[in-house]
């Protein structure tokens, strides 16, 4: 069961408690003055309905019971006044008389006080008698203030307003606060994902709340714990291969040179019949060293363990030296060898032994994949303003190789050393021939 509140659930809650209190505050200010006038306020509607009903019944009635009976109901609603004006347009009142209403009304009484009735201060309420205007009619009114609660003073308006800014700017702040908690949070845990450790892998992150970024945190943990551990794994087995490799090669080596000494020693005896099979022995056994030797290389290679001496060396001289070592391998092959290079030096800034292991490398793959197309070109020459190391063969490409033995691990140093020595390289490969490019 998960355990800590949620994000969301924590933002809602904030949110439910502003909507429940933003209500409340003019309800605080006003609160006071309705309690004062709860027990007096009128219901102008109740008033008028029985006011009207009052008057419906008031037919051939004499005054005294008029005003009897208007007496009731103006007792009923203290602070109203009442009065109503017979059949003759005489006027009686119930209390003292209003100095506003005529003794005996004119036409042009009822028009005034018909104007006055719209009075934002008072509520009147005019009813005839019996419904017939020939009978007169009745009248009450009391103040507005009786029906509602009184206004506010000015300063108490204020007041509410700025208590309302106040809540609500409490609410940014409390909102602006709970977003930018997360986003140190998260940028916290941004940081952690993107700062990789000696391993190359980020670094754990202690964990925070247990909400959502927090188990987001714990996660992120697990998973930097178990790369870790694959890390290491994946090091300690590539320590362990390496290892293998370099003890295989060394003790590979004794047994082939054994060999070796006799196949010699049974070449020196022109009279035996099996002189071209020791030949084709011997051989092999230079092609099996040579592949141990770039097994081993590859090997140091990975582990960067191959020492290398980087310093301005002339690359044309290294490739003529290479090219009149191997060039009794082109002839006993039956390769054409062209050979194009300038006289000026080109002077590049390598690891002279590994640049001369890189073209030895390529001459071998020729020799062993491509001697079908009977052809090897060595050129220097120029393209786009650099000097470029191009070696061609016309074999069958690099794509129909996929069945030759070692095709790939020659290749494989020739990229590793490239790459430390900030070379660059291209393979333009058909199945009229192949050309590697190396340049600067």
């Amino acid at each position: 069961m998960m355990k800590g509140r949620s994000l969301l659930v924590r933002y809602l809650l904030l949110i439910l408690l502003a909507l429940i209190i933003f209500p409340l505050i003019p309800a605080l200010f006003y609160l006071p003055n309705y309690i004062s006038n709860s027990n007096s306020l009128l219901d102008p509607v109740e008033i008028e309905r029985e006011w009207r009903l009052e008057a419906g019944l008031l037919k051939d009635v004499p005054p005294e019971r008029v005003k009897a009976r208007l007496q009731i109901l103006v007792d009923r609603y203290p602070g109203t006044e009442a009065f109503w004006v017979d059949s003759d347009r005489l006027t009686w009142s119930i209390g003292e008389h209003p100095v506003d209403i005529p003794e005996r009304w004119t036409y042009s009484d009822v028009i005034a006080f018909a104007s006055q009735t719209g009075q934002k201060d008072q509520l009147t309420f005019t009813a005839l008698l019996s419904g017939d205007v020939r009978n007169g009619f009745m009248t009450i009114r009391f103040p507005r203030a009786l029906t509602s609660i009184a206004d506010i003073p000015p300063y108490r308006n204020a007041a509410l307003i700025s208590l309302m800014i106040a809540v609500y700017a409490l609410l940014l702040l409390v909102s602006f606060l709970f977003f930018y908690r997360i986003r140190i949070r998260l940028v916290r845990l941004e940081a952690a994902m993107t700062v990789k450790g000696e391993s190359g892998i980020p670094s754990g992150i202690i964990p925070g709340k247990n909400d959502e970024i927090g188990r987001l945190e714990l996660a992120f943990n697990t998973m930097s714990s178990q790369l870790k551990s694959m890390r290491e794994s994946e090091k300690q087995e590539e320590e362990l291969r390496k290892q293998l490799v370099a003890n295989l090669s060394h003790d590979l080596r004794t047994p082939l040179t054994v060999i070796r000494q006799h196949v010699h020693t049974l070449l020196k005896r022109p009279s035996d019949p099996s002189h071209g099979s020791l030949r084709i022995i011997n051989r092999k056994l230079d092609d099996i060293g040579k592949l141990m030797d770039n097994l081993l290389s590859y090997t140091l290679l990975s582990a960067g363990k191959y020492p290398m001496e980087i310093k301005d060396t002339d690359i044309l001289e290294e490739l003529r030296n290479a090219a009149a070592d191997w060039y009794p391998v082109f002839e006993e092959e039956g390769l054409e060898v062209e050979i194009d290079l300038p006289e000026q030096p080109v002077t590049w800034r390598i690891d002279p032994f590994w640049f001369r292991v890189i073209v030895d490398n390529l001459f071998q793959n020729v020799i062993r994949h491509a001697k079908t197309g009977r052809y090897i070109g060595i050129f220097c020459c120029e393209q786009e303003g650099e000097m470029v190391v191009a070696i061609r063969d016309h074999g069958p490409g690099i794509a129909y190789r996929s069945g030759a033995k070692g095709a790939e691990i020659g290749l494989s140093i020739v990229s590793l050393m490239i790459k430390d020595m900030n070379l660059q390289w291209k393979i333009d490969s058909e199945n009229i021939g192949t050309t590697v490019y190396i340049r600067t």
